[in-house]
């Protein structure tokens, strides 16, 4: 839940809720919460794919895989599970 001014100087809550669910939260909540509806809890216009290609994709994966891996396994910390530099060389990333 997010905090929000109000022109009056007020604080306003906004909920997140899902579509078709304003009217029942707004019923059941206080005046300072504005309820809003987002299917799935997703954006989907501000997380939608973009597509990269060529170089740039090439040198995305390589930082995610190679570089600076996050991925881990119940043996190590983050970064411990990772695509070897010589293997990384035969993936076509």
């Amino acid at each position: 839940m997010g905090t929000a001014a109000s022109p009056l100087g007020t604080r306003r809550r906004r909920l997140i809720v899902p579509p078709g669910a304003e009217a029942e939260v707004a019923a059941c909540s206080h005046s300072s919460v504005e309820a809003r509806g987002l299917p799935s809890g997703v954006e989907l216009e501000r997380f939608r794919p973009r597509p990269v290609a060529g170089e740039a994709r090439r040198v995305f994966w390589r930082q995610w895989l190679v570089e600076d891996p996050q991925g881990w396994d119940e043996q190590g910390p983050p970064g411990s599970v990772r695509l070897p530099r010589p293997r990384a060389r035969t993936v076509r990333l």
